[in-house]
């Protein structure tokens, strides 16, 4: 049995996002902003998590289509 122990470190890509990262994520943007781009169509919520979360795919393209404009 070999007992030596090697120590690595994982790096974890997320995701997904919570709320407030994501208005983080889009220059420090308030709940109410966040709810309305939601309504508008431009950001989109993972289903079925229990919690509200954004996929990195949704705030990424957002971010990538205000930096287009």
């Amino acid at each position: 049995m070999n007992t030596d122990l090697k120590h690595t470190t994982a790096t974890v890509e997320k995701l997904a996002y919570t709320g407030p990262e994501v208005n983080e994520i889009l220059g420090g943007i308030s709940d109410v902003t966040r709810w309305r781009l939601e309504k508008k169509g431009l950001l989109k919520r993972v289903q079925g998590l229990g919690k509200p979360l954004y996929s990195k795919r949704a705030v990424m393209a957002l971010l990538n289509a205000e930096a287009s404009s």
